[in-house]
């Protein structure tokens, strides 16, 4: 059964009860009214001399000398006095009436409201229940803040679980340099081994600037940026000149066209970073010998940017948290393309910093797909 709303209920309940008031104002008035006419009609009967021995009036007529003046202005004083108290004692009985249903009525929302009162930062997986007998606003409300909670428990869960991994990536890098220092001064190291110890440092020390440069980018979301039209061909041309020895060392091709939505406006800067990820983890988890290709669509006042490869794709598992902050599909292999698992997080902070979406589709075995989808 489909609850009545809040309102629904306190209008329909005033209005029985001023419907009420009125009907018993009304009815005691005409009651009332109705027994002071019967008392000044049987006064006045009363006051009429029972003789007619008075003498005629100057045109022929009998008058009486009746002290009906007297009796209307009692019975009229009479009536006001009732008719006044009886409107107080109405308009009380009918305050108290609305009082009592209205509270009745507002219950489920004062006590949702002292629940909330009583909910500490510890108590984030709490859910309220919601009674029988409540509203559908009161419902309406018992769902939002659940949902409320719900959201407010995972973005708190992702914070920790993000400030458990950037604590992680950078602790990892510099166990590595204090253990390789602490080994090399057990003993004089040879010149080869002093420069295999460099080499160590200089490799977990880039890592480490890696890991904060993508972590500072990540922070940098409400920062404003300038825009401009932006040639999508231009764009990718620049970004593949610069990952071009990366991709002549694994062998890996790439076709750009882009003529169906040849332009788009945005920050140059920013874009360039994130197809610049988006390049090079297709560079990176590609076959020897794939291919890259890049192409644009326009759908109306809509459009897209398709980045697909033919790599070994992501298991379906995997495909739905891949834009989540240092998550990784295969540790061990990220850790062979020294990979810190920002990339993707960065590349969908900055295309939802533009208003727009990113999407991915993976087939095993067979590759992925990356699809931007913008307004023009």
């Amino acid at each position: 059964m489909k609850k009545k709303s809040l309102c629904f209920q306190v209008t329909l309940t005033t209005a029985l009860i001023l419907f009420l008031c009125a009907a018993l104002l009304t009815f005691f008035s005409a009651y009332h009214a109705g027994r002071q006419f019967v008392a000044v009609a049987d006064k006045v009967s009363t006051a009429l001399p029972v003789s007619s021995t008075a003498e005629p009036g100057p045109e022929g007529d009998i008058t009486y000398s009746v002290p009906t003046e007297s009796i209307t202005s009692l019975a009229r004083q009479q009536f006001n006095l009732a008719g006044i108290g009886a409107m107080f004692a109405i308009a009380a009985l009918g305050t108290g009436l609305v009082y009592l249903t209205t509270r009745r009525a507002l219950s489920p929302i004062h006590e949702f409201s002292q629940t909330v009162a009583a909910i500490t930062e510890n108590d984030l997986d709490i859910h309220l229940r919601e009674s029988d007998g409540s509203s559908s606003e009161a419902e309406l409300l018992h769902h939002s803040f659940n949902t409320m909670m719900e959201r407010l428990e995972r973005s708190f869960s992702a914070q920790k679980l993000f400030a458990e991994n950037a604590a992680h990536e950078l602790k990892n890098p510099l166990a590595t340099i204090i253990a390789t220092v602490q080994v090399s001064r057990l003993s004089p190291p040879s010149p080869a081994e002093y420069m295999h110890v460099l080499s160590s440092i200089e490799a977990n020390a880039k890592r480490m600037q890696g890991t904060l440069e993508g972590l500072l980018r990540l922070c940098d979301g409400q920062a404003g940026f300038e825009t401009g039209e932006i040639r999508l061909e231009d764009l990718f041309a620049d970004i593949l000149r610069e990952a071009g020895p990366k991709m002549r060392e694994m062998n890996v091709s790439a076709s750009v066209d882009c003529s169906a939505m040849p332009a788009v406006c945005g920050n140059y800067e920013l874009l360039y970073r994130a197809f610049y990820n988006l390049i090079e983890n297709a560079i990176k988890y590609n076959r020897p010998g794939g291919e890259i290709r890049i192409t644009s669509c326009a759908l109306g006042r809509r459009g897209e940017i398709v980045i697909s490869d033919s790599g070994y794709g992501i298991e379906p598992s995997a495909l739905p948290r891949i834009f989540e902050p240092f998550y990784r599909t295969d540790p061990q292999r990220s850790r062979r393309t020294d990979g810190s698992g920002l990339g993707l997080s960065i590349v969908k902070s900055i295309i939802e910093r533009h208003s727009w979406s990113i999407s991915a589709e993976s087939v095993p075995d067979q590759g992925t797909t990356f699809t931007i989808s913008l307004f023009r």
